[in-house]
């Protein structure tokens, strides 16, 4: 059996994060232009990049349930709470708050946990030693407003 194959190499990189210098690309839709294997391509990967930070960050593939709803619940945890980190991320809402600004997308999740536990804790504790060791808030207003 025959398979046509179209290859096409790609010099450059996609971007600065990138640290490969060329890409090789296979398809076998033949007729497809440049560009839509391309964009194709370029679709899947932010696809694979979502499901690497949903299995490192939040264990999206460890989970030990065996019913199908059980199964689809768990994935919809994960997918909703990765929604809210990435919203939290791109709209820089932890920026003013915390003393080191997050940078991966796991020192994002944790800097939210870390805001629920301190709110948490603070709410039932009102210890403001927390707040400025433990938790390396920076924002006084934030701090006046868990203590309230």
């Amino acid at each position: 059996m025959n398979v046509h194959l179209k290859f096409m190499i790609i010099l450059g990189k996609w971007n600065r994060e990138d640290d490969k210098k060329h890409h090789i690309l296979i398809t076998n839709q033949l007729d497809a232009s440049m560009k839509t294997v391309i964009t194709n391509y370029l679709l899947r990967w932010s696809i694979e990049h979502c499901f690497k930070e949903l299995k490192d960050t939040f264990y999206f593939d460890h989970s030990q349930v065996r019913h199908i709803n059980k199964i689809e619940r768990y994935w919809n945890i994960c997918l909703i709470s990765w929604t809210f980190v990435y919203w939290i991320k791109q709209n820089a809402y932890l920026d003013k708050i915390m003393e080191t600004k997050p940078s991966t997308f796991n020192e994002f999740k944790k800097a939210i946990n870390s805001l629920l536990e301190f709110s948490s804790t603070n709410a039932l504790s009102k210890n403001e030693k927390l707040s400025q060791e433990y938790f390396k808030i920076k924002s006084a207003r934030f701090k006046k407003k868990i203590a309230a």
